[in-house]
């Protein structure tokens, strides 16, 4: 649907799984209730990370941690929900050199999600650059959560208004449509996928539409505006099965 939605665009984003575990820490919950443990990430030379919460939920409920960059691609609809006890096990292995009393406390639970990524992991927040009135906000790379105030205040200033005083030149969707490496490989995986895999991907994308002006010059000489958002969407785009 999205691509419907941007037509001419080929925006690339890609569904990827991530895993979130709780575990009770050995000793108990007292070094890492929220007044002594902080959210925190632990990013090592080689690239692997991990976050971490405190234990909010108190003593029954653990600490948080999860891998950010550690992820595989996945099919949004049929998302594997079933937390695998290799998946555990591979972060106890990584917790034990760096958090080793959650390495060895007991595993509570854990929950499946999805990133939505971009290539070079950065958000696309821009309007279309064919169609003026269009905004799309996708592809936020699981870090958009973060900046939901004034995401939802830039896209509200793009539709209503047509522009915002808020820095977002690098989140341009032209700066995939502009590099024809990046269009090149996009097309590649989608072919991929399209004929052996048949996965398909969420494009997470919000679209919203503003009427057009039906006076620019009255706009321009300072007018109140009518527009308002007429709609929007969080559609699916799929990749099927030839």
């Amino acid at each position: 649907m999205a691509d419907r939605l941007v037509q001419g665009l080929d925006v690339p984003v890609r569904a990827e799984r991530r895993v979130m575990y709780w575990f009770a820490p050995q000793g108990g919950t007292a070094p890492f209730a929220p007044d002594r443990h902080p959210v925190s990430i632990w990013e090592d030379h080689d690239g692997g990370d991990i976050y971490g919460f405190p234990a909010l939920d108190g003593s029954d409920g653990g600490a948080k941690v999860a891998f950010h960059a550690k992820g595989s691609l996945a099919d949004p609809d049929r998302l594997d929900r079933e937390i695998h006890p290799e998946e555990v096990e591979a972060m106890r292995a990584y917790l034990r050199l760096r958090i080793p009393a959650l390495a060895d406390g007991r595993f509570l639970s854990g929950a499946a999600c999805t990133y939505t990524l971009t290539p070079d992991e950065h958000f696309v927040l821009s309007p279309h650059p064919h169609h003026s009135q269009v905004t799309i906000a996708c592809g936020f790379s699981g870090h958009g959560f973060k900046f939901v105030p004034v995401i939802g205040e830039t896209i509200a200033d793009l539709a209503i208004e047509g522009s915002t005083a808020h820095p977002i030149a690098p989140f341009d969707v032209r700066r995939f449509l502009t590099v024809p490496s990046w269009g090149k490989l996009w097309s590649a995986v989608r072919r991929f996928y399209d004929r052996d895999v048949g996965v398909s991907l969420i494009a997470a994308l919000c679209v919203t539409v503003r009427e057009p002006d039906p006076d620019p010059q009255q706009r321009r000489r300072g007018a109140p505006s009518e527009r308002r958002p007429s709609m929007c969407w969080s559609p699916r785009s799929r990749l099927h099965r030839r």
